[in-house]
């Protein structure tokens, strides 16, 4: 309780009679708010290499300024990783700058890609995440724990993969989760 009432009397934080709760005050707010953006892009992180991107409501319930930041972060960090679950995120979300920023962010990311000279007929990942993302959650999840694995010999889950076009195709190139080898999973 002295912890509390020493925020309180602080200016950190503030109570809200009619509901019985406690609220930042903006200088509260100011403190903690770039350390949640921090906490928030790690588990972005994590929720985009295991392809959970029901993490994006999560998100979506955050402050608008918070997401802000969160965009940030992804953009200063240049993590091209993030495009698919903000690409899920941009078409979840209905405030208005967001969805735009959001835009903006993927672009910046998606020219940062480079493209080698010899695979000429290999398109932008952007719009092969889009068609991937076209493609219902269930069945993309079928999809990337159906793929062979030529040294295991079998059916394997991918992980740690990239989303990639070629010509009218998209392509997943990833690891094995069984054995680490290299995989790719071509899909129609």
């Amino acid at each position: 309780m002295e912890k509390v009432e020493w925020v309180i009397s602080n200016g950190y934080l503030t109570t809200d009679e009619k509901l019985s709760v406690l609220m930042y005050t903006d200088k509260g707010w100011d403190l903690v708010k770039d350390e949640l953006a921090d906490s928030i892009y790690t588990e972005l992180e994590l929720a985009a290499e295991f392809g959970r991107y029901e993490y994006v409501h999560f998100i979506l319930g955050q402050q608008p300024e918070l997401k802000m930041d969160l965009l940030y972060l992804i953009e200063e960090r240049d993590s091209k990783e993030l495009i698919d679950i903000l690409i899920e995120w941009r078409e979840l979300e209905d405030f208005k700058p967001i969805p735009e920023r959001i835009r903006e962010v993927i672009q910046r990311l998606d020219r940062g890609i480079s493209r080698s000279p010899q695979n000429t007929d290999e398109t932008g990942s952007f719009e092969a995440n889009k068609k991937w993302l076209m493609i219902p959650a269930d069945i993309r999840q079928m999809l990337v724990r159906n793929v062979f694995c030529g040294h295991c010999r079998d059916t394997v889950q991918i992980e740690k993969y990239v989303i990639k076009g070629f010509r009218d195709s998209v392509v997943l190139e990833g690891k094995c989760k069984n054995c680490g080898n290299d995989v790719v999973r071509v899909i129609d």
